[in-house]
């Protein structure tokens, strides 16, 4: 059992890093369970001022299953405690993209990886973020009903120098 687990995290993280190029990111992933009711929550550190950051997000889906969308709410609280939300929708049919992605090899919006059991999609969410407050900032991603099959979901968060 112990073997098992481990040999799953191990492809997670190898499939994680295949979609994170950038030197200086990070990525965070959280496997959903029921007792989350779709929702994970993330610390995103925007706290030096002298870069501008990106963000992408993750969905990881049951080998075989293919939706054609997948629909995040997404809530960000600033250190100071200001929130913003709002919904956003990805393409997620697996073969479709990955159909687009050789039709189109130097788009670098969407990266997908693969396991046995399962899929991931990676998404570029924003660009050249400058945050008005430096500090911790917290994003939650909530799943409504129709996207709640997903194994689990992620971020990467990236950082460029100015």
């Amino acid at each position: 059992m112990r073997l098992s687990r481990w040999l799953t995290c191990m492809l997670t993280c190898s499939v994680l890093a295949a979609c994170t190029a950038a030197p200086d990111s990070e990525t965070w992933f959280h496997e959903m369970k029921d007792e989350d009711r779709g929702r994970a929550t993330f610390t995103l550190d925007l706290s030096d001022s002298s870069c501008v950051y990106s963000i992408s997000l993750i969905a990881r889906f049951h080998k075989g299953d293919r939706p054609s969308s997948v629909t995040m709410d997404l809530s960000l609280t600033s250190p100071s405690g200001i929130r913003g939300t709002e919904t956003v929708t990805f393409p997620s049919d697996y073969a479709v993209l990955k159909r687009y992605l050789k039709e189109h090899p130097d788009d670098s919006r969407i990266c997908l990886a693969s396991t046995p059991d399962y899929h991931d999609i990676s998404w570029a969410y924003r660009d050249n973020i400058q945050p008005s407050e430096p500090g911790a900032w917290l994003m939650t991603v909530s799943l409504p009903d129709s996207s709640r099959n997903l194994r689990g979901v992620g971020l990467t968060l990236s950082k460029k120098h100015n």
